[in-house]
């Protein structure tokens, strides 16, 4: 895609978006998408404290400014 065209500077922007997020900098969008996660575990490992991991981690990427707040909080429902 020619890059003074509109679909060029979309991708100039996602790429530039892309790159920002690798050298833990803010993103230029504000839909960041939304947490998604495949666990993989073995028998007898506590899920409790997996669920409770994943919100913390979340938590944590919030205070650093990397995970955006939403209206509904997806994972819990809450507002």
């Amino acid at each position: 895609e020619n890059g003074g065209r509109r679909g060029g500077m979309s991708l100039g922007r996602i790429r530039n978006n892309i790159k920002m997020g690798d050298d833990n900098l803010w993103g230029i969008c504000e839909d960041r998408g939304m947490a998604t996660f495949k666990i993989k575990r073995r028998v007898g490992v506590n899920e409790l404290e997996i669920k409770e991991g994943i919100y913390w981690g979340i938590e944590e990427g919030r205070k650093e400014g990397k995970v955006g707040r939403n209206c509904v909080d997806s994972l819990r429902g809450e507002k």
